[in-house]
């Protein structure tokens, strides 16, 4: 069976549950569009590539609506995008697609996060997807933890709280644990070094895991099925 990563152009993010990118690439997270080290446009473009291969991507399909700046996470069958930013409006967005891993073809609709946001966290399971995080303007970051069952289609539902607002930050999991790590935040302005976990199949807000060793946003992270890294 071929695994296959799914990524947007632009918001760069992947859809194994076992490994999340970058989701976009700036220097600054208070500048979007022409003022930041990235492109100004949001797409739609979605491309796929082979793990355990090399080489460049290939066309995938197109997402419902153009965006940047989401966030993806998958089941072993399908890959769910949520949330985002459309550049040229400007607009934060909460809408979440999905697609099926072993096909190629547009995105459908998924349903709705019940926060819009930019640059939001996320994780899963096999069976339940996390966002977590994100933010809505310059000043306004978000601790809202929301949960989708992959297998069905809907609105996400609250699960809790990270124990810090933050955006820009990075997601990984087991099928027992979830993992937020570092990101940018509101209150007060700048990097934050913290590190969240949460139990996947559960709900409440997030406990204090430890210290990433540098306050960084726009963290990268991957996991086996013991442990993470950002």
């Amino acid at each position: 069976m071929k695994l296959f990563i799914i990524l947007i152009i632009v918001t760069l993010f992947s859809c194994s549950n076992m490994l999340v990118l970058p989701f976009c690439l700036i220097s600054n997270p208070e500048l979007e569009g022409p003022a930041a080290n990235s492109p100004a446009l949001s797409s739609n473009v979605i491309e796929f590539f082979t793990i355990a291969s090399t080489g460049e991507g290939s066309d995938f399909g197109d997402l419902t609506q153009d965006n940047a700046y989401s966030a993806g996470l998958a089941s072993p069958t399908r890959g769910v995008i949520g949330g985002g930013y459309f550049i040229e409006t400007p607009a934060t967005v909460n809408y979440i697609d999905y697609v099926t891993i072993q096909t190629t073809g547009n995105a459908q609709e998924f349903g709705d996060l019940n926060n819009a946001a930019r640059m939001p966290g996320a994780c899963s399971s096999t069976t339940r997807g996390i966002f977590a995080g994100g933010r809505t303007s310059p000043s306004n970051y978000l601790n809202v933890i929301e949960y989708v069952t992959i297998a069905t289609t809907g609105n996400a539902t609250d699960f809790g709280d990270l124990t810090v607002t933050t955006g820009w930050l990075g997601g990984t999991s087991n099928q027992i644990r979830g993992i937020f790590a570092g990101g940018y935040s509101g209150s007060p302005l700048g990097f934050v070094n913290m590190i969240d976990y949460i139990t996947v199949a559960s709900t409440g807000n997030a406990t204090d895991f430890g210290d990433v060793l540098v306050e960084l946003g726009g963290k990268g992270a991957c996991s086996d099925a013991h442990g993470g890294l950002g």
